[in-house]
């Protein structure tokens, strides 16, 4: 019986070791074709892989470690093994779980008929993305931290290191200061993360174009960004390639260069990351209000010294694609892949950290701390996104009231699209309604009445009716001219008027609506339908005055 009962436990034992080595290869391969198929897993699948692989050696090594320190027969070595990988054993098999490729097959219940086709095909199912970044998230924040502590510092390893592509977008996206990773292509970020580029040619020709660029938060948005942040990420971002094209030497163009010249503070890191210990984020904090703080004096001190300089734009540069663009990609992905080789790996070094912290006795346990991950996302990612975010939008509106001078174009809404200007208004009426028009008479002989030139639409006497498209032209533009003119002319002008828009008669013009059913009719109410005011301001005011 006692020979049975060893036997049948011996059985058990080796079952687990099967078992376990099974996941262990299987998880090798998860991790090979992550790192190998970027087009199928995305940047982020390359990170979770290549932290997988890591882990996967580290635990390899481990249990060759174990066995060789082991001692006794070779029963009881096999018996202190077992013990010994038993918190392993568990980690390796939850991991497997995450990755749809446990011996038990756990989780195939819950894939979608795509899913389990895909699982057939790879031997694992994983999502593209930042989607990976979603099942770590809520797989980590499932986890409790005093039953297994192991396993929650390894799920915390993994989203550190996989959420750096994300990252890297993020502070590519809110010109961040440059991190490691920013020789990785941004187009691959397009299909893989929510904000793209923009056309800056087609944003200058319709500043509609501008708004029309939304952010997909249904399929991309990680669960730790919110859809309000992700909609202020994407404003704030766009705003900073606004600013970029009306004043390319602004400080937030080129915080990096900025900030190297301050010495109070010599090695700045704010770059998006995830900080999951209480006295990091502490440090982080403190980094991020010094930089706030420098930032914005240098913001300060250049507006004034260029406060009285023109605005001036950049064009738009279309980069030409590369015919060898895959071959660089594999190139840039194995060098992402290579980063800290030199070095002891990271994610050891972050489980080891985490390992150390939840079962240390320091005197600094109150800063020692790892905190839940509800309060990493608002203390470390909403925290630092909405810092960064605010600074850009104080920076661009500032730009557009002051150096844009953005109250002069509202000020000509009011005052020609609104009627708020009087001589405008007596221009326009005597233009259409008045039969005393002057014809020819030049509008700049009499300086402060003006002559109400032109010639007059006579719609109170007209025969026929709609007049032709060129007499709409020379008698609705002398309005507009001659407004302008005495406009210029009043030295009482206040400060902000709409006078300060250069090329102001270029940009106001009247039009005919060509799809309209003409009324033949002048004395009907809908005879003047057709007409229109169009303002046409340039960029990029175009983008908050838009068609």
């Amino acid at each position: 019986v006692s020979n049975a009962s060893s036997a049948k436990s011996m059985n058990i034992i080796i079952g687990r070791f099967l078992n376990m080595g099974s996941h262990i290869r299987r998880l090798g391969i998860v991790s090979e074709r992550c790192m190998k198929t970027v087009r199928v897993y995305g940047l982020t699948g390359v990170a979770f892989g290549r932290s997988l692989s890591s882990f996967i050696t580290f635990i390899q090594k481990s249990i060759v470690s174990i066995a060789e320190k082991s001692g006794g027969p070779q029963n009881m070595k096999i018996i202190h093994l077992y013990h010994a990988m038993d918190d392993i054993s568990l980690v390796i098999e939850r991991i497997a779980v995450f990755c749809c490729c446990d011996v038990a097959n756990s989780r195939i219940s819950e894939l979608s008929p795509k899913q389990k086709e895909q699982r057939d095909n790879e031997g694992f199912y994983l999502p593209f993305g930042s989607k990976i970044l979603s099942e770590i998230y809520i797989t980590a924040e499932t986890i409790d931290s005093a039953r297994s502590p192991f396993l929650r510092a390894v799920f915390l390893a993994f989203l550190d290191q996989s959420s750096r592509p994300f990252f890297e977008m993020l502070n590519y996206w809110l010109g961040i200061l440059s991190s490691s990773c920013s020789f990785l292509p941004m187009n691959l970020y397009n299909e893989e993360f929510i904000y793209t580029e923009f056309d800056t040619i087609s944003v200058k020709d319709n500043g509609d174009e501008f708004w029309r660029i939304e952010a997909d938060d249904e399929y991309f948005l990680p669960t730790f960004i919110s859809s309000a942040l992700a909609r202020g990420v994407l404003e704030a971002g766009k705003a900073l390639r606004l600013l970029r094209d009306c004043r390319p030497e602004h400080p937030l163009c080129n915080s990096s260069a900025v900030l190297s010249h301050m010495t109070d503070r010599p090695a700045w890191d704010l770059n998006l990351k995830f900080l999951f210990i209480q006295g990091d984020i502490d440090e982080m904090h403190d980094q991020l209000r010094d930089y706030l703080h420098n930032m914005t004096i240098a913001i300060v001190t250049q507006d004034e010294e260029q406060r009285s300089e023109i605005v001036h734009t950049r064009d738009c540069k279309m980069t030409e694609r590369n015919q060898n663009a895959d071959l660089q990609l594999t190139e840039k992905i194995s060098h992402f892949m290579s980063l800290d080789s030199l070095t002891k790996d990271p994610v050891i070094i972050l489980i080891e950290r985490f390992l150390q912290i939840q079962s240390s006795t320091s005197p600094y346990a109150h800063k020692e701390y790892i905190l839940p991950l509800g309060a990493v996302t608002d203390l470390v990612l909403r925290h630092t996104l909405i810092c960064h975010c605010r600074l850009i939008d104080a920076s661009v509106l500032s730009i557009f009231f002051h150096d844009l001078d953005l109250c002069a174009h509202l000020n000509v809404l009011r005052e020609f699209m609104l009627m708020g200007n009087g001589t405008f208004v007596s221009g326009l009426t005597d233009a259409l309604f008045s039969d005393n028009v002057d014809y020819g008479e030049d509008f700049t002989a009499n300086k402060n009445y003006g002559s109400k030139s032109g010639m007059g639409l006579k719609l109170n006497s007209r025969k026929t009716w709609p007049p032709a498209a060129s007499e709409w032209g020379i008698a609705l533009k002398a309005v507009i001219m001659e407004t302008i003119l005495l406009e210029k002319n009043n030295s009482q002008a206040e400060v902000g008027t709409w006078s300060r828009v250069n090329d102001l008669d270029k940009l106001l013009t009247f039009g005919v609506k060509p799809d309209m059913d003409n009324c033949n009719d002048p004395n009907a109410l809908e005879a003047l339908d057709t007409l229109y005011m169009d303002y046409k301001p340039p960029y990029p005011i175009n983008v908050i005055i838009t068609p």
